[in-house]
């Protein structure tokens, strides 16, 4: 027995264990096999040492068999090791092979997108749980569609150009419409993959995901920039892109075009008569009506507000352009029914022609825009073709405005005043606060050229609160030698209009102490019929400040009898055109008459302003007219010369009562 002979049992002991220890781990009835020879031998080496070796004598090394027991025993636990870690290797490439199927497994089932494979002819092999979902066809289904049944027609040369590039080894991406089974076209954008075999090409990959809700909201928000989203027409910036693309065509071939632009006369009285939500779907209506009413091929937009604009193309001459802006014009005279009223509604259009008129979209709103304007100056209901001259007129205006909007401020403006006269007595009981305007470089300006603009943009507002503060100061400092003179100021329909018009009014009276019974604010008929109730509400507001109330012009604004009983007012301003030619006109005279006669039967005193001539005044004294104020009395003065007028008409008075 040797110590060689020993170790070989131990090595191959261990070699048994590492194989019964593999045999445990990989459950391989091949490593079972190694692990009974090799068990066996070393059975079979225990024998020979229990029963043959042990009586022979101690060495080291033994014999050579001993040797070569310790060489096999080597060679087998070297053998077994390579062996169980070829089968370790084997058993982890095989184990990551299943973790990387299960994983494209995983990802192949549970993707929310449609995922399928496809064979060279473009059969479907392989479709995962949400082709079904998302396309509404199993796989089944699939294998039996052909590509024109599935895919929108429009759209099959696409599917079939991108399916050939990846056969060819080029992946791509388009969008398609695919046709759901449960009805109707389904948007999908669309991914086509190579599946390569040794480097060859043996399939096909398809990920398909749906984008119909994603291209609904890319359209609603395309629609938000490029529509108005009340009427649904084009909005500005969409109107100037395809002006300007058509401008591009009309220049390259030679033609002519069109744009309109309109507006609807006094919508904002209905806006403020029935509310904006009324208004809102008048706009709606009459863009319904302008796209079905009106032929040619028009394209309509809405810029802002009731501001629309029309684009013409290819027009062969000017008799196109006006007879579609007669058509708009006939198609709004029809009334709109909204909530059982009848509306009527009018609009004023400008024209501008290219190239005629202008070479740039940018010029061509602007000119039309222009033209526009003119149609509203000239009555509203009508078109206007663009005319160079009104170039000059709207830079004259706007330089009007610029001016007027520092005028305030640099005390430009001034206030004149106007006797009123006491028609039985002779004595001025009031003085009408009438604004103008003394410019550096123009002079004194018309408040015909200045008031319709000032209330246009708004500036009357700020315009009528200094008159009013003005006329109250002065007023209060002439009463200290005239203590029963009023202060008569006119009220513009902005002012009447606004808030805070009863706070005003109050704050300026306690700011020039002047008594509120010494104020009379003119309104004017028209003013008052915007909006009936409201114009009430605002009156009795004023009336609760202690103040009178005079209905100005009366005559022209076409006023209910059944809503001026109601006004709280205390005098009628009969308006100087029916006064004009009350000695030579029947009818002007008969409704003077009638409007004085009206008046008194309501406890109401009656003015007529625009007294100019002796005869005029015998007939409204014999007609019990009780106040008058006019160019035959005096016209309105600056505050000098009224000063002295009234001056001198108290020393007469006194020195006749002497």
């Amino acid at each position: 027995m040797s110590l060689t002979y020993i170790l070989s049992i131990l090595i191959r002991c261990v070699a048994t264990g590492w194989t019964i220890g593999a045999v445990r781990r990989f459950r391989d009835w091949r490593l079972g096999t190694v692990a009974t020879a090799v068990g066996s031998v070393v059975i079979y080496q225990f024998y020979l040492l229990l029963f043959w070796y042990l009586q022979d004598a101690w060495s080291w090394t033994g014999s050579s068999t001993d040797a070569y027991w310790l060489l096999d025993s080597v060679i087998t636990t070297v053998a077994v090791f390579y062996i169980v870690k070829i089968l370790a290797d084997r058993r982890g490439t095989e184990q990551n092979l299943k973790d990387k199927e299960q994983l494209y497994r995983s990802l192949f089932e549970q993707n929310q997108d449609a995922v399928y494979t496809m064979d060279l002819a473009g059969n479907f092999l392989t479709s995962n749980p949400a082709c079904e979902r998302v396309m509404g066809y199993s796989l089944e289904a699939l294998q039996n569609l052909t590509v024109e049944d599935l895919i929108v027609e429009e759209d099959v040369a696409l599917v079939k150009q991108s399916f050939f590039q990846a056969v060819r080894g080029e992946a791509t991406e388009f969008e398609c419409r695919v046709q759901n089974k449960s009805g109707g076209p389904t948007d999908f954008l669309v991914k086509f993959v190579p599946m390569y075999v040794n480097g060859n090409t043996v399939g096909v990959y398809g990920i398909g995901k749906d984008i119909t809700e994603q291209k609904s909201a890319d359209e609603r928000v395309r629609k938000m920039a490029f529509y108005d989203v009340l009427t649904d027409l084009p909005n500005r910036v969409l109107f100037e892109q395809r002006l300007a693309q058509e401008i591009e065509r009309a220049r390259t071939q030679g033609q002519m075009l069109a744009v309109m632009f309109f507006d609807l006369d006094r919508f904002k009285m209905i806006n403020d008569t029935y509310g904006h939500s009324v208004g809102d779907r008048l706009l709606q209506a009459v863009s319904e009506r302008l796209v079905s009413s009106v032929e040619t091929e028009t394209i309509f937009s809405r810029i802002s507000g009731d501001e629309f604009t029309a684009l013409l193309p290819n027009v062969a001459d000017v008799n196109v352009v006006v007879e579609a802006a007669q058509q708009v014009l006939q198609t709004l005279q029809r009334p709109f029914v909204l909530d059982g009223n009848e509306m009527f509604i009018t609009s004023s259009i400008g024209i501008s022609l290219y190239p005629n008129d202008a070479s740039t979209p940018e010029q061509l709103v602007r000119h039309a825009d222009t033209a526009m304007y003119r149609a509203k100056e000239n009555g509203r209901n009508n078109y206007q073709l663009f005319q160079s001259a009104m170039n000059k007129q709207v830079m004259d205006r706007l330089s009007l405005e610029h001016d007027m909007r520092k005028a305030l401020e640099r005390g430009e403006f001034v206030v004149y005043y106007q006797p009123q006269v006491n028609s039985a007595t002779g004595i001025v009981f009031g003085l009408e606060a009438l604004v103008r305007w003394q410019h550096p470089t123009r002079g004194m300006v018309s408040p015909a050229d200045f008031i319709p603009l000032a209330e246009e943009t708004g500036l009357i507002v700020p315009i009528g609160e200094w008159v009013l503060k003005t006329a109250c100061e002065q007023i209060k400092r002439w009463q200290r030698v005239f203590p029963e003179l009023r202060a008569a100021v006119n009220l513009s329909a902005r002012q009447f209009q606004s808030d805070d018009l009863v706070d005003t009014v109050a704050r300026v009276l306690r700011e020039t102490e002047l008594d509120p019974h010494c104020l009379d604010l003119e309104i004017t008929e028209s003013t008052t019929m915007h909006n009936v109730d409201r114009a009430i509400s605002t009156m009795h507001g004023l009336k609760q400040l202690g103040i009178q109330i005079s209905l100005d012009d009366f005559g022209t604004g076409y006023s209910s009898l059944s809503y001026l009983k109601h006004f709280p007012i205390h005098m009628l301003k009969i308006d100087r055109s029916f006064v004009r030619d009350i000695t030579t006109d029947e009818d002007d005279a008969s409704i003077v008459a009638s409007v004085i006669a009206m008046a008194h039967s309501l406890n109401l005193n009656v003015i007529a302003e625009g007294v100019e001539t002796e005869e005029q005044l015998g007939y409204l004294m014999e007609r019990g007219c009780d106040q008058m104020q006019g160019y035959l009395f005096s016209p309105p003065l600056p505050v000098e010369k009224c000063e002295e007028l009234l001056h001198f008409i108290n020393k007469t008075r006194v020195e006749s009562m002497g």
